[in-house]
């Protein structure tokens, strides 16, 4: 990159604008002001109780509602509450499908020692 590039580059960011700065600025759904003219919001996804529903059979089995925040759901698999924004992510990842079919294998011997 050239000094000019760079300079241009530095221009767009005020220095008193740290990346941390930028970060809580998309994740807290405000303007990304990193970006000059940006116009970009992140709002946040809340629960769909659609989910629970028969037209989603695969969340149905490990998603649960978080009764005091809406922006998230509790992994019955992982024992842990994720932001709703990253249920798709969620869903394919190589820890959460491990802890998933231990999971299975252990709600199948609980119904059938009943």
């Amino acid at each position: 990159m050239s000094i000019a590039q760079s300079n241009q580059v530095s221009s767009q960011v005020s220095p008193s604008q740290t990346s941390l700065e930028s970060f809580l600025c998309k994740s807290n759904g405000k303007k990304d002001s990193s970006k000059p003219g940006s116009k970009s919001v992140h709002y946040f996804m809340n629960f769909k109780q659609e989910w629970l529903d028969k037209k989603h059979p695969n969340y149905k089995r490990w998603v649960l509602e978080v009764k005091d925040d809406s922006k998230k759901f509790w992994c019955k698999a992982c024992m842990k509450s994720y932001a709703c924004d990253y249920l798709k992510v969620h869903e394919t990842n190589e820890s959460h499908l491990e802890k998933l079919k231990v999971f299975k294998m252990k709600f199948r011997m609980e119904n059938c020692q009943t």
